[in-house]
């Protein structure tokens, strides 16, 4: 009996160990073959968590040579996919983060607090949206997928009683993309060269400097081209506004996580992940929402540039969509 809990073990370590390496080799191909090498790619929040239960069954299995293939495979996805939070290039902050809307900002900052959220085709629960919205307390909210009867919906639910003013680009099925408010927005325009709607504009929250904001939703990884054309336009696009060194912050749901290499390469260009600097990689994840699972993949993002110090990230379920919102508390330094 012994013999066969050791080879029954030793078997599942394998099975555990195979895909673990599938995600490692994703991770390090960039992320531009196709749609299964991203989504397997987007899974790397999970290696650790798995291989750590592999690790466990080559114990019991006591095949020690399967014990070794189990930690070279851990030390190389905790190359390619460090878990623990990495402030995105910008160095490990000090433990994993407060919650949201804990604490004051540092170093004098000023408090910034920014929501983001899929609606999924406008479907989502608008009265549900306009209560997380209410007890969120955003100073900016971005909305994708938004459709001219979410718009509706919202409105009636009281959207604008909380966020006054907003920039809007329904859609009747994904491409529709929205910017509201607690604040004026200046300079607000569309971005005509995505695949879906983008909005940019900027912000002038009570007592804080001017942060520019960019609401978008790049293509999803399985139309390839559009995802890949839509990634290329977004780093010429940001990489002007960061050349400016207005503070800067992208909002919405990018269609990646930051295992993979187009979202790598926006971010390479000087903003930070808010989840990858204040959260281990397998927390705050996103998407799906609506299934008897919680959610697998970090698609949905607060990036921030140099200017902003991102203090912790939450996320909220709301009924009708496929993704949890994401609530970012921030930080504007000194210098921002």
């Amino acid at each position: 009996m012994g013999g066969e809990v050791r080879l029954i073990a030793a078997v599942l370590a394998v099975l555990a160990m195979v895909p673990a390496l599938a995600v490692v080799a994703a991770v390090l191909s960039g992320g531009r073959a196709n749609v299964y090498v991203v989504l397997l790619g987007a899974l790397d929040g999970w290696l650790v968590p798995i291989l750590g239960v592999a690790g466990l069954l080559a114990v019991i299995s006591r095949y020690w040579w399967l014990l070794a293939c189990v930690v070279v495979v851990l030390g190389a996805s905790l190359f390619v996919a460090p878990p623990w939070p990495t402030g995105g290039g910008r160095g490990p902050p000090e433990g994993s983060g407060p919650p949201v809307g804990s604490g004051p900002p540092p170093d004098g900052g000023v408090p910034l607090r920014v929501m983001a959220l899929n609606l999924e085709f406008g479907r989502a629960d608008a009265p549900a949206v306009v209560a997380a919205v209410r007890r969120a307390r955003p100073d900016v909210l971005a909305l994708c997928e938004l459709t001219p009867d979410s718009v509706s919906r919202l409105d009636a639910a009281g959207l604008a009683t909380l966020l006054p003013y907003s920039l809007a680009f329904p859609q009747p099925t994904s491409a529709g993309t929205g910017l509201w408010s607690a604040t004026p927005l200046a300079r607000a325009t569309r971005l005509p060269t995505l695949h879906f709607e983008a909005v940019r504009a900027t912000v002038h929250p009570a007592g804080r400097p001017a942060v520019t904001f960019f609401a978008v939703h790049p293509a999803p990884p399985q139309w390839r081209a559009d995802f890949l054309a839509d990634y290329r336009v977004l780093r010429a696009v940001l990489g002007s506004a960061l050349d400016s060194g207005e503070p800067t912050v992208v909002a919405g749901d990018l269609n990646a996580a930051p295992a993979n290499g187009p979202l790598r390469r926006v971010l390479d260009l000087g903003l930070t992940d808010t989840a990858m600097a204040t959260r281990w990689r397998w927390q705050a994840l996103t998407w799906p929402a609506d299934r008897w699972f919680p959610p697998v993949l970090r698609i949905d993002h607060v990036l921030v540039s140099t200017q902003i110090v991102p203090r912790g990230i939450d996320t909220i379920h709301i009924p009708g969509t496929d993704h949890r919102a994401v609530v970012a508390e921030l930080a504007l330094t000194a210098e921002g």
